[in-house]
């Protein structure tokens, strides 16, 4: 195994990892954070850790689980974090590197961009043109007079979001928006600040991109994380396998049930995210993403509809084991009720959008989705890491 792919806490950009590694070509294992042995990391040459709330990522890992990130990168191993996963590995977080999240910053930045490359770097062999992607990255600041910057923000296309502006039409009025919106969004600001950043630590090595080469469609991103796996973690050429499904094989009716189950709850979700976008509060970006107006619950919304999606599409695809079956059936216990819940309460909150304008505090929010509106919590929470656990089961099932 050349890396191991840490979901906790992932979701979507969990998932975009996952495909993206398997277009990649990188021989990899998916874990959570309990899996973090000493074992494991001997066997393996790099831990990816994909986006996400670094703080939640934070809260997954024991004292031994954090120390064991440590001990492996010392002693030669290569931690790879992308947004979310380059934040964890902040002086604020695990502490691997003196590099700072600074307050001032342009939040919610999504989409494309123009990167200025350190062209000498084996990273970048073969990529003629810098148009990376980005998605509501924080801003690094460095401290560390061993890091070495890979790539730099140069230039906002006109294609990208700062918060649920398009750009490409909202050039001229960004002031305006800003003291509307109380946040900054002019990207120029952005000119210059760190994207891809390359520290020692011991004998191994930390690399923190806040651009998400997991991007899906992405060309660059791709041949960026092919080039990893040459430069990085198989420098003698090795060959790369990656198991077929077997779709020969019968499913037993408990697995067909449990797909009936699932194929429920994402259609329902299915449903949620039509008619938020019939009522222009979701607008597909390409096939693989949605912008939501500002002030609803948008990304709560497409994890939940990218994970029911995934698991669907993985149940439907192989026979699986009568055990593999039960362990799946006790990992999901209350994820249908939790589910319901979530969705409406989502649902009511758009509608309350519709009539006024802004979202109001219901009832049942707090509980379900936390105190907290930059983050997220309640029983949401449990519902998404339950999901997430579910498809590390699938994915490691075959």
């Amino acid at each position: 195994m050349s890396l191991a792919l840490l979901m906790n806490d992932s979701h979507l950009w969990g998932i975009w990892a996952y495909k993206a590694l398997k277009r990649s070509g990188i021989p990899f294992e998916v874990i959570l954070s309990e899996d973090l042995t000493e074992d494991l990391l001997y066997r393996c040459r790099a831990l990816f850790v994909p986006g996400g709330w670094s703080k939640n990522k934070l809260e997954s890992l024991d004292e031994r689980a954090r120390k064991g990130i440590r001990d492996f990168i010392e002693g030669g191993g290569l931690y790879l974090g992308i947004c979310g996963g380059a934040s964890l590995a902040c002086k604020e977080a695990l502490g691997l590197v003196q590099i700072g999240r600074s307050r001032e910053r342009v939040p919610s930045y999504s989409g494309p961009c123009e990167v200025a490359l350190d062209r000498s770097h084996p990273l970048f062999k073969g990529i003629k043109k810098a148009k990376f992607y980005l998605w509501f990255p924080p801003k690094l600041e460095i401290e560390d007079p061993s890091a070495k910057v890979l790539g730099s923000f140069n230039k906002a296309l006109s294609e990208a979001f700062v918060s649920d502006l398009c750009l490409g039409d909202h050039w001229e009025n960004l002031a305006q928006f800003e003291k509307l919106y109380g946040i900054s969004l002019n990207p120029d600001k952005m000119i210059g600040t760190p994207l891809l950043i390359e520290v020692p630590l011991g004998k191994g090595k930390v690399l923190l991109s806040l651009i998400h080469f997991d991007t899906p469609l992405s060309k660059e991103g791709l041949k960026v994380l092919q080039n990893l796996r040459d430069y990085y973690l198989c420098p003698n050429g090795k060959e790369y396998v990656i198991k077929k499904f077997d779709k020969n094989r019968v499913q037993s009716r408990e697995q067909i049930s449990l797909l009936r189950s699932y194929n429920t709850l994402f259609q329902k979700t299915k449903d949620l995210v039509m008619y938020a976008n019939r009522n222009f509060l979701l607008t597909p970006r390409g096939n693989y993403f949605y912008q939501w107006k500002r002030g609803i619950r948008g990304l709560e919304l497409l994890n939940l509809f990218f994970a029911f999606h995934e698991i669907v599409t993985l149940l439907s695809k192989e026979r699986l084991s009568i055990e593999f079956i039960e362990e799946l059936i006790e990992l999901t216990h209350d994820i249908e009720t939790f589910s319901l819940q979530v969705l409406d309460t989502i649902r009511r909150e758009y509608e309350l959008f519709r009539v006024n304008g802004s979202i109001g505090i219901l009832e049942d929010t707090v509980l379900l989705f936390g105190k907290n509106v930059k983050s997220y919590g309640g029983l949401y929470k449990i519902l998404i890491n339950r999901l997430e656990r579910v498809l590390v089961k699938l994915w490691r099932g075959w």
